[in-house]
């Protein structure tokens, strides 16, 4: 049976940082490797001002500094950021009013993620809302500032 979104939220239950002896690959290099949990995540993207933005790179960054790893498992962080994203629209619908507000978050290059709930066009939505530009690069929407 698959876990309901609340389930998803609280596991695992505390941060993990590993020791990597020898590099895997680009993505997973030798040093420790911060295993962040939803909850970290969401307090994080919660920590982002309205107004601003935050990449995926930037979000990990700021995590693995906050638990003395040298970097942050990127595999969990995109799988862990859409399960914040989709519960904040699950509590969204349920008539919460403060949200973690995952919108914020952009890909590496600036550009909107398609794997948020809504895709492109709500995180822009919800992004020109609070004063950003988005314009188009390529095949890509990104933010202009």
């Amino acid at each position: 049976m698959a876990k309901t979104l609340e389930e998803k939220m609280n596991y695992p239950k505390k941060p993990e940082v590993k020791l990597l002896k020898k590099r895997i690959n680009a993505n997973f290099p030798a040093g420790r490797m911060l295993i962040p949990t939803p909850k970290v995540i969401d307090k994080t993207v919660r920590s982002v001002k309205k107004g601003k933005t935050i990449t995926v790179e930037e979000l990990r960054e700021k995590l693995a500094k906050s638990y003395r790893a040298d970097y942050t498992c990127p595999l969990t962080t995109g799988i862990f950021l859409r399960v914040v994203a989709e519960n904040a629209e699950l509590q969204r619908s349920r008539g919460a009013s403060r949200i973690a507000p995952y919108w914020r978050v952009l890909q590496k290059d600036n550009s909107l993620n398609p794997k948020f709930p809504g895709g492109i066009n709500a995180q822009a939505r919800k992004l020109r809302a609070e004063g950003h530009e988005i314009v188009t690069k390529g095949k890509k929407k990104v933010v202009a500032d």
